[in-house]
Parts: C-alpha cells; sequence; structure tokens
C-alpha cells in the first residue's frame, strides 16, 4: 500500500469506555448530626409574651406596680424577691460601688467613643464592656479578702483597706450599725479602715451573692449609668476638648533627634 504524505493515518473506530460502577458517596455525621437536639430554647428566668413574666412573677401587673429596681435584679439573679433588709443592704452596696471616674478605663473609653463619634449604642457597648473587665479584675483582687470574711483569720488583707485610714470614718460607722441591725449584732464591719469598694463587696457577700457572673454583673449595672453619663458630657467629634498632651511626650528619631 501506498501511504500518502499529505493524508492522516487511518485511525480505529471509537469506543467509548465503560462507565465506572457506581460507589454511593459516604454521608458524614458530625456532632450536631450525632446528637439528639431540643426543639426549642428553655427559658428559666423571663416567660415571653405580652404577659412577661420574672421567675413566675407578671411585670405589668405586679412587679411595676409594687416594686423597684433593686428588687428585680434580686429576683432576677436569685429567683425570689428580697426581705426589706437585703432591699436596703443591695440598695447601699449599688450605690458604694457606683462612682467610675473619668480617669478609669471604663469611663475614659466610652469618652473617647464619642470624640470618635460613635452612635449611643457603640458608645454603651464599650462602656459595658469595660465595665465588664474592670470588675473582673476588681473581684480578682479582692478574693482574698471575700475568702477573710467567709472565715476570718489574722490581719484584714491589705487589698480590702483604705489609702487615707481617716477618711469616711462616719459613714464607716454608720455602715457598722446597718451592717448589725440587717444581718446580726456579729456582722458589722471589722475592726479595720476598709476601701468604699471593699464596704460595697463586702455587703455583697453577706447577702450570698458569692458567684463571679452575679456579682460582676451587679457592679457593671451599678456602674453604668455614671458612666454613660460622663461620656454624654463630651460632644461627638469633640477632638479639642481631650488632653491630648496629657502625659506630655516628644517624638525622636531612631538616633534621638528632634524634629
Amino acid at each position: 500500500m501506498i501511504v500518502d504524505p499529505f493524508e492522516p493515518p487511518p485511525t480505529a473506530p471509537f469506543t467509548a469506555p465503560p462507565p465506572a460502577p457506581t460507589v454511593a458517596p459516604h454521608a458524614y455525621r458530625g456532632p450536631f448530626d450525632r446528637e439528639a437536639w431540643p426543639e426549642r430554647l428553655t427559658a428559666h428566668v423571663v416567660s415571653p409574651g405580652d404577659d412577661a413574666r420574672i421567675h413566675g412573677y407578671p411585670v405589668a401587673g405586679d412587679l411595676a406596680r409594687f416594686y423597684g429596681i433593686a428588687e428585680l435584679a434580686w429576683l432576677a439573679l436569685r429567683g425570689t424577691l428580697p426581705t426589706a433588709s437585703e432591699r436596703a443592704a443591695l440598695d447601699a452596696a449599688l450605690v458604694l460601688l457606683a462612682p467610675v471616674h473619668v480617669g478609669e478605663a471604663p469611663s475614659h473609653a466610652a469618652l473617647l467613643s464619642r470624640i470618635a463619634g460613635a452612635p449611643p449604642s457603640a458608645t454603651i457597648a464599650i462602656a459595658a464592656v469595660g465595665l465588664g473587665e474592670q470588675a473582673r479584675a476588681e473581684h480578682a483582687r479582692l478574693a482574698g479578702f471575700l475568702d477573710w470574711l467567709a472565715a476570718p483569720h489574722g490581719p484584714v488583707p491589705i487589698a480590702a483597706l483604705a489609702d487615707d485610714a481617716t477618711a469616711h470614718r462616719d459613714a464607716r460607722a454608720w455602715l457598722h450599725g446597718q451592717l448589725r441591725s440587717w444581718f446580726g449584732p456579729d456582722a458589722g464591719l471589722p475592726d479595720a479602715p476598709l476601701s468604699r469598694i471593699a464596704c460595697g463587696h463586702l455587703l455583697l457577700h453577706r447577702l450570698g451573692m458569692r458567684g463571679a457572673l452575679a456579682v460582676e454583673t451587679l457592679l457593671v449595672w451599678a456602674r453604668l449609668p455614671a458612666v454613660i453619663a460622663e461620656a454624654a458630657h463630651t460632644q461627638l467629634g469633640a477632638v479639642r476638648s481631650y488632653p491630648a498632651r496629657l502625659p506630655d511626650y516628644q517624638y525622636q528619631d531612631d538616633h534621638g533627634a528632634s524634629p
């Protein structure tokens, strides 16, 4: 046979390969597939609906008419309403713990958020986060004092003492008497100049508020209004109202030369 060099060589007819066998895909069963999950959330404190209830107490028909906000907080955290003595002691604790000045981190951060032009929701969120961290650190710093309250032995831990032993003597004398009337003759203040903050934590301890979540919630709740009120006195975007050179500083390059 003569092969023409300009013609392609003959090819065999195309035959399709046989189809691959069908294999059922392997179905992965993760933890959300293996467990039996509830079909609804479980409400433990607030009952939803128009007739909202907190631990079974109707909000509109009972709590709003006959009780105050401190009693509501106690009810939410403890599941029962406080006695008159518990209510009075809780009021005193929250007022003692409320002040947070503008030089402290939560209030300072809220003020800066206003200067940066943040909307109210962001300022509130920033303040709440800062207060939560402050409450955590404060609760940890006073842990030794709280342990001492549970089993008094030896001197009062130094973390609970006031910087100025002579400050607020009249207030401490009043609180000593109130503690004895609220909790019994042996439940007064220790014989040491406690700080205002330590007195507030002592009251919460006497009231049985021991868990970090409950205590730190009360600290944030007590302090948030004053922090937001402080921030509200700063106009949005008021950069020139901020002491940007306090403390003062001087830029230098890598060789120590000032511009």
